[in-house]
């Protein structure tokens, strides 16, 4: 989030409504807000697609990633041990992934550190595995019920 709010601030991410509100925050109120969403419950179940066998698509690609289009397994980067410059993705809201991954996809790159990485790997994916990976991530939660 604190990439996130550094990234409207500078101009490097554009957004009309994010922009002028992270130009009035300091760096201390960027963690201070990270902080505070980090901190909140998760919502009581996760926001994703019931479809089980999307779901299981979605884990496949994720876990193994798709040799024939050399997509990456997902969890490469997004998993619980991966570096900190990656976001976490279980329990992300379903809509908000397909979002992310189709604006990647028709190249229009939301600002982000990692668009060099993410680009090439959302064009290689097919709207079916855009919405299987994002109904994957979104039926996830951490085992300590948080979802990330």
């Amino acid at each position: 989030m604190v990439a996130s709010l550094e990234a409207y601030a500078s101009a490097h991410r554009a957004s009309g409504i994010m922009q002028p509100v992270a130009r009035a925050l300091s760096h201390d109120d960027f963690r201070g807000a990270a902080k505070y969403y980090a901190s909140l419950a998760p919502p009581p179940l996760p926001q994703g697609s019931t479809d089980a066998s999307a779901i299981e698509r979605g884990r496949i690609i994720a876990t193994n990633g798709d040799p024939n289009t050399r997509v990456p397994a997902c969890l490469g980067c997004h998993g619980e041990d991966a570096l900190q410059i990656y976001p976490r993705l279980a329990g992300q809201n379903l809509p908000y992934m397909l979002n992310r991954l189709r604006l990647w996809k028709n190249g229009l790159a939301p600002g982000t550190a990692t668009d060099t990485i993410m680009v090439p790997i959302a064009r290689a994916l097919s709207e079916a595995q855009i919405e299987d990976v994002a109904a994957y991530y979104a039926s996830r939660v951490l085992p300590s019920g948080k979802p990330r």
